[in-house]
C-alpha cells in the first residue's frame, strides 16, 4: 500500500517540526519574549505513519445519471461531481454579451457626441 503523502510534501513537514520545536524551546525559556536565534533540530528515524480518517461517500441520481460526492470527515470538505444546467450556463453568457455590447455602444455614442 502507498503512503497518501507524496514526497513533495516532505519538506512541509519538516518546517512544522521546526515550528514545533521553536515553540518548545521558547515554553521552556519561558518570560515575556523568547528570541531564539538559532536552533539546532536534528531527526533520525523519519518514517511515514498511515492515519485513518473518516471520508463519507455518497450518490444521487439526477436525470437518469449518477453523481457521486465525498465529505471529509475532519474538514468537512466536499468533493465531487455536480450536474450543470445547460441553459443556465447559456443564458449567463448571453447575458454578459449583452452588457458587453450595451458597454461598447454607450462608450460609441458617447465619443460621437
Amino acid at each position: 500500500m502507498r503512503p497518501s503523502i507524496s514526497v513533495q510534501q516532505f519538506p512541509l513537514f519538516k518546517e512544522k517540526a521546526r515550528d514545533i520545536a521553536t515553540a518548545w524551546a521558547r515554553r521552556d525559556i519561558g518570560g515575556d519574549t523568547q528570541p531564539v536565534h538559532r536552533l539546532e533540530m536534528q531527526l533520525s528515524d523519519e518514517t511515514f505513519k498511515h492515519i485513518l480518517l473518516p471520508v463519507y461517500i455518497s450518490s444521487y441520481k439526477f436525470n437518469s445519471k449518477r453523481y457521486n460526492f465525498y465529505v471529509n470527515g475532519q474538514t468537512g470538505k466536499i468533493h465531487g461531481t455536480r450536474p450543470y444546467s445547460f441553459w443556465k450556463i447559456f443564458l449567463a453568457i448571453l447575458a454578459g454579451l449583452m452588457v458587453i455590447a450595451a458597454i461598447v455602444y454607450f462608450v460609441n455614442l458617447n465619443q460621437k457626441v
